[in-house]
C-alpha cells in the first residue's frame, strides 16, 4: 500500500518535483503532526487510498481513464487521510487550497464531491453538498464535471444507474436521499441549507466573509462537513481571500495553531521567479503543479512562456 505523503514529500525534497515554500511548510507541518502522538488524530493510509481508487475510476473531462498527478494523490489523501482518534470522522473540516488556472482545480473537486455523494457515509443519509461561485456559470463548471463522473459510473453500473437522477444543476442519490446543487454565491441562496460539503470556487472574486460565514454556521451540527475555498489568487489585498491566506501563512509557519484547517498554496516563492522560468521553466512548477506531468507541460509550458515574453516586453 503506497503512503502518498510520503511519496510526494520525497518527490518534493529530491527535487523531482518543483515546489515553493509554502508547499515544503505544509510538508513539515504533516512531519511534525504524524510525530506528535498526543495529538488528537491520526493518519490513516487505507482510508487515503480508498479515496484515491474511487476517483480513479471515474474518467477525465474527455472521457479517458483518470490518473492522478502525485499533488493530486496528496491533496485526497490530506483530505481523506487524517482521522479523529475519537470516532474516526476526517479531521479537516475546512481546506484553502491555491494554485494558478488550468491545473484542474474544479476537476479535483467535482472528484471529491463524487467521492462525498456516493463513498461518505457521515451522515448516512441526507448528505448534502454545495458547488458556489460568485457566478452561476462558474459555479457550473464543477458541478458539470461532477456530473460527468456520476454519468459514467451510471453508464457502467446498473446499480448506481438506479440511484442516481441526474438534473441540469441538481443530481439526487436516492438511496442515501443526498443531493448535490450548484448555485451563486448569495446569500439570499443559501438559507436552509446545511451542506456537508461546500466548494466556493474563485473565492478570490469575493468581495467578504459572510458566504464562508452562512456555511460555516450551517455545518455546525456535522461531525463529517468539509468547507473548500479553492482558488486562484487575485490582486485585491481587501478581498477575504487574502485575509485566510495570510491567516493560512501563519499556520504554515507554526506561529498559530488550526488542527482542523488543511492548506495548499501553490505560488512562486519570489517575483522575480517568473522571469527567471524563461531560463528555467522548472521553476513555473511552485504555482503550476500540473506541469509535473510531461504531457500536459508539453501543452502548457509553451503558452505560459510566451504569456510572460509577451508580458515583458510590454512592462506589465
Amino acid at each position: 500500500m503506497v503512503n502518498y505523503l510520503d511519496e510526494y514529500r520525497k518527490a518534493v525534497y529530491s527535487g523531482k518535483i518543483c515546489a515553493g515554500r509554502k508547499i515544503k511548510q505544509a510538508l513539515k507541518r504533516d512531519e511534525r503532526d504524524l510525530k506528535n502522538k498526543n495529538l488528537p488524530y491520526y493518519y490513516n493510509n487505507e482510508k487515503a487510498e480508498q479515496a484515491i481508487n474511487f476517483i480513479e475510476i471515474l474518467p477525465t473531462t474527455s472521457g479517458e481513464p483518470l490518473k492522478l498527478e502525485l499533488f493530486q494523490k496528496w491533496l485526497i489523501a490530506e483530505l481523506f487521510g487524517w482521522r479523529k482518534k475519537s470516532d474516526d470522522t476526517r479531521r479537516f473540516s475546512e481546506a484553502f487550497i491555491s494554485f494558478s488556472r488550468k491545473n484542474g482545480k474544479s476537476f479535483l473537486m467535482s472528484c471529491v464531491a463524487d467521492l462525498y455523494l456516493l463513498v461518505e457515509n457521515r451522515p448516512k443519509m441526507g448528505r448534502e453538498i454545495l458547488f458556489l461561485a460568485n457566478s452561476f456559470k462558474q459555479a457550473k463548471i464543477s458541478f458539470d464535471m461532477f456530473a460527468h463522473g456520476l454519468q459514467y459510473l451510471a453508464k457502467e453500473s446498473p446499480t448506481i444507474r438506479s440511484r442516481l437522477k441526474i438534473n441540469n444543476a441538481e443530481v439526487f442519490d436516492k438511496e442515501s436521499n443526498s443531493h448535490a446543487i450548484a448555485m451563486a454565491s448569495k446569500l439570499q441562496n443559501l438559507d436552509g441549507y446545511k451542506s456537508d460539503l461546500a466548494i466556493i470556487d474563485e473565492y478570490a472574486l469575493a468581495k467578504d466573509n459572510s458566504i464562508k460565514d452562512v456555511i460555516k454556521t450551517g455545518q455546525v451540527n456535522s461531525d463529517n462537513a468539509l468547507l473548500t475555498v479553492i482558488s486562484t489568487s487575485g490582486n485585491n489585498l481587501n478581498s477575504p481571500m487574502f485575509h485566510d491566506y495570510e491567516f493560512a501563512s501563519r499556520v504554515l509557519k507554526n506561529e498559530v495553531q488550526a488542527d482542523d484547517l488543511f492548506i495548499a498554496i501553490y505560488e512562486q516563492d519570489y517575483k522575480n521567479e517568473v522571469m527567471k522560468s524563461l531560463d528555467n521553466s522548472k521553476l513555473l512548477e511552485k504555482s503550476n503543479p500540473l506541469l509535473s506531468n510531461a504531457e500536459r507541460s508539453r501543452v502548457m509550458l509553451p503558452k505560459l512562456l510566451n504569456s510572460i515574453k509577451l508580458a515583458s516586453e510590454q512592462d506589465n
